[in-house]
């Protein structure tokens, strides 16, 4: 089932051009979702188990491309791809959201409680003042902790340690083509018992297992990785003779002085070293034992910057992870919806998208140590379909925030900057604006604020009848310390159509993953429907995810929409308007599609000779039967 017919009827832009695409066919690939655990399922090779059919788009107007996200399809930047989910071991099943019948569950609603909670703790008043005192104390408490920690020298002994470790785990030579740095960063953590500050635990946290296996492109598994290095760490600490026990004291102590100190110390040890197999994270947490608080001496007393709001999570965070900059007052949020080509000018922004894919994904940091290859400016392919000026004033603007930095650095940062605008501002939408509604479509970034500080990053595509969810990054320890923001963007984004674009039925989740547990979750949101990769129809998703338990329980690949009686699907009034007005098949399609092969003139398959017509047409017939006939005639397809 296609979008309704005024859809249909704006597949061409507003000045009458045709959608044109150059066909890049199907091609085999590593699974990134299980990483070729599934592979055995559809018989294939755990490096050739995912197949996907890919267009690359010049022109492509939303109508058109909404079209095409109800026959299966998802857009990364200019591209296209269809996965071809009967061959696939992890099928990708597309799923959407009627806005106006959403609900939102208790632990949805739990987490807008918790973001309003956090904004509204610097203003909201405390019916006592020992509860605030409380929080003070709490606060003063966890900077306390960090700075013994810090101070005690721990960090470098565990620094050191995982290094020698990841060099006998994976080889020196292995380990010194990787080239990670190991770095720790510290946090509380949060327990069933009460408060981690006010027992004086923290936890160093490192994610170089997730980095490694990043940089071996999936050659290590991240969990198996952090595993031994668990292992490795904790026989270090019992055999090492830096052995951090509580006996030690911060840091390393003169003898002379240690007998004329006339009270005991705070004393920093290692609890315990765990793993977290998901995320491939290693945590080795402290026990900081400072009971006599008045021998903190070389803290100082908390100053007015680090305490000037410490009564919130938010203000303990902000001082933290922002300590260069002053704490507010207030905590105004603000969502800004800018145009993509608008916000990838604004600085913030691509460093978020460095740190989100660095810490997150494990990608290398363009400001890390480290050094890799880069393409000459001229080379580069990125922007050649931007706004006319763009990469002028992008190029412009990067030199101004990384002018001190030596070209080298410069290099790494253009390279870096061009995938991003690749991957998450070029569109092929630019001849398309206006919507019969008088509404703006294509891609926009909406901006996450608070206090002035971008969080996050939403990228959405707004099309004809509902907004696209494209992609999401946002500051890791926010997320991970405060608020959910990937549950928390998805309500608000619902919240944005009911307030901003009421008049679009639907929101776009992407591809629902059985196989994939991280991939599930969008099918928390009711009522969703996916769509039946099969009959292209829309079919509720709790009774679509029950009939792939029962149908196909392995592969979770089968048909959802279930036809008449007599075999026939039934079609909408909708559907029986469109085929009155548009009554092309497969074979009417391949006579009518239009080609460029360099002659200045768009050609049909009949107007080529025979031996052209035995090499293209295939090709065309793969293209009409993964688009469909309808999508096929409105596109030029681009064989030069």
């Amino acid at each position: 089932m296609e979008p309704s017919s005024s859809v249909q009827r704006n597949s061409r832009s507003a000045d009458g051009a045709m959608n044109v695409v150059r066909l890049c066919g199907s091609a085999w690939s590593e699974c990134g979702y299980c990483k070729g655990k599934r592979a055995s399922i559809v018989h294939r090779d755990p490096k050739a188990s995912s197949k996907v059919y890919s267009i690359l788009t010049a022109r492509l107007t939303p109508a058109c491309y909404e079209r095409l996200v109800y026959r299966g399809w998802r857009r990364s930047g200019s591209a296209l791809y269809k996965p071809d989910n009967a061959a696939s071991c992890c099928p990708n099943i597309t799923i959407r959201l009627p806005v106006k019948d959403f609900v939102p569950t208790k632990s949805q609603r739990r987490v807008t409680k918790r973001m309003q909670a956090l904004l509204e703790a610097p203003t909201k008043a405390k019916p006592t003042s020992g509860s605030d005192e409380r929080q003070k104390q709490i606060v003063s408490k966890r900077i306390q902790y960090q700075k013994l920690v810090e101070d005690s020298g721990k960090l470098g002994f565990l620094q050191d340690w995982t290094i020698k470790a990841l060099r006998e785990i994976l080889g020196s030579k292995y380990y010194d083509e990787i080239a990670v740095e190991p770095s720790f960063k510290l946090q509380f953590q949060k327990n069933k018992k009460g408060n981690a500050a006010s027992q004086g635990e923290l936890v160093a946290v490192t994610s170089v297992c997730a980095q490694i296996a990043g940089r071996s492109k999936n050659a290590l598994e991240p969990s198996s990785l952090a595993r031994s290095l668990k292992y490795a760490l904790t026989a270090t600490l019992t055999e090492s003779p830096l052995q951090i026990s509580p006996s030690d004291t911060c840091g390393i102590e003169d003898s002379d002085t240690v007998h004329k100190k006339p009270k005991r110390q705070p004393q920093v040890s290692i609890k315990l070293i765990e793993c977290h197999e998901a995320s491939g994270h290693v945590m080795v947490i402290f026990n900081v034992d400072a009971t006599d608080s008045s021998q903190i001496s070389f803290m100082g007393e908390p100053t007015e910057t680090n305490m000037e709001k410490p009564q919130d999570q938010l203000a303990a965070w902000w001082i933290q992870h922002c300590p260069q900059q002053p704490l507010p007052a207030t905590y105004k949020f603000q969502i800004e919806t800018l145009s993509a080509h608008e916000s990838a000018l604004d600085p913030e922004v691509h460093r978020l998208y460095f740190r989100y894919q660095h810490e997150v994904h494990g990608d290398p940091h363009p400001l890390s140590a480290e050094e890799y290859s880069f393409a000459e400016e001229d080379d580069v392919p990125w922007a050649s379909h931007a706004p006319k000026g763009w990469k002028v004033r992008a190029l412009k603007m990067l030199d101004f925030e990384y002018n001190e930095l030596p070209q080298s650095k410069k290099e790494q940062i253009l390279n870096a900057f061009g995938s991003f605008y690749m991957f998450l501002v070029e569109n092929p939408f630019s001849s398309e604006r206006i919507s019969p509604r008088n509404r703006k479509l294509g891609t926009y970034h909406q901006h996450y604020r608070i206090a002035g500080l971008l969080v996050a990053v939403g990228v959405v595509d707004i099309l004809p009848e509902g907004l696209s969810s494209v992609y999401l990054f946002y500051n890791p320890s926010f997320a991970h310390d405060l608020v959910p923001l990937g549950k928390y963007a998805i309500l608000r984004e619902i919240d944005w159509i009911r307030e901003q674009e009421p008049s679009l039925p639907y929101y776009y989740l992407g591809y629902y993953i059985e196989s994939c547990p991280k991939m599930r979750y969008k099918g928390d949101y009711h009522p969703s429907q996916l769509l039946c990769p099969v009959r292209y129809r829309w079919v509720d998703a709790e009774q679509a995810k029950k009939t792939i338990q029962e149908e196909s329980p392995l592969h979770h690949y089968c048909q959802l929409y279930h036809v008449s009686s007599n075999g026939d699907i039934e079609k909408t009034d909708e559907e029986t308007t469109i085929e009155k007005r548009n009554p092309c098949n497969a074979e009417t399609a391949l006579t009518l599609v239009q080609m460029e092969v360099g002659t200045g003139t768009p050609l049909k398959l009949s107007m080529l000779h025979e031996g052209g017509q035995d090499v293209v047409g295939p090709l065309l017939k793969e293209f009409i039967l993964e688009t469909s006939p309808s999508i096929a005639v409105d596109c030029l397809v681009d064989f030069r």
